[in-house]
């Protein structure tokens, strides 16, 4: 009975991240996603802090860099890949999510099935934000290794944990700053 758990688990998983990661490799569908590439251009050219915004022919001022290593960052991967790049990118980065969130909760139950369970409801309730390439992507996986850092050892962290929980965090603010929101 219990390897029919395991594989129809894994069946059901796989079909569904199968399927997340079609619809994650298609054209583009965020318009958030064209306003980081417009902002990442002039977070290369000027950095962080604009002069103006760039999206707005009259604005007050200019935008507030709330996600600009993100915007940075795709428009780098768009300038070196294309379209194509970021489309790989994303698929690359839902398909860790997944496995991240697997693996944490294989250890969490220590059942494969159990595991395959709550990575597909994880992906389930989750799908809206994986299919759209925004600064969101990096919050669901920031989450997930800040548990692997912090609290899955079941233990004190150790030093370099810390030490790579500040990193991650300052990362964090950097490319995805509302997450606070």
């Amino acid at each position: 009975a219990n390897r029919g758990a395991v594989w129809l688990g894994g069946l059901t998983l796989g079909v569904l991240a199968i399927l997340t990661l079609l619809a994650v490799g298609q054209p583009i569908i965020t318009d958030d996603t064209w306003i980081h590439l417009t902002l990442g251009r002039a977070y290369l050219e000027q950095g962080p802090w604009l002069d103006s915004d760039p999206l707005l022919a009259d604005s007050l001022g200019p935008p507030l860099p709330a996600a600009w290593l993100t915007g940075t960052f795709l428009h780098a991967i768009e300038r070196v890949g294309g379209f194509g790049g970021l489309r790989l990118f994303h698929v690359l980065m839902v398909g860790g999510i997944g496995v991240l969130a697997f693996t944490i909760l294989k250890r969490a139950s220590r059942s494969v099935p159990l595991a395959c369970l709550g990575t597909g409801l994880f992906i389930s309730l989750a799908g809206y934000r994986l299919i759209q390439l925004r600064p969101h992507l990096f919050t669901v996986l920031a989450c997930l290794l800040l548990y692997r850092l912090l609290i899955e050892p079941g233990k004190p962290p150790s030093r370099p944990r810390i030490i790579a929980s500040i990193v991650l965090l300052a990362l964090w603010a950097n490319l995805h700053a509302s997450f606070l929101l």
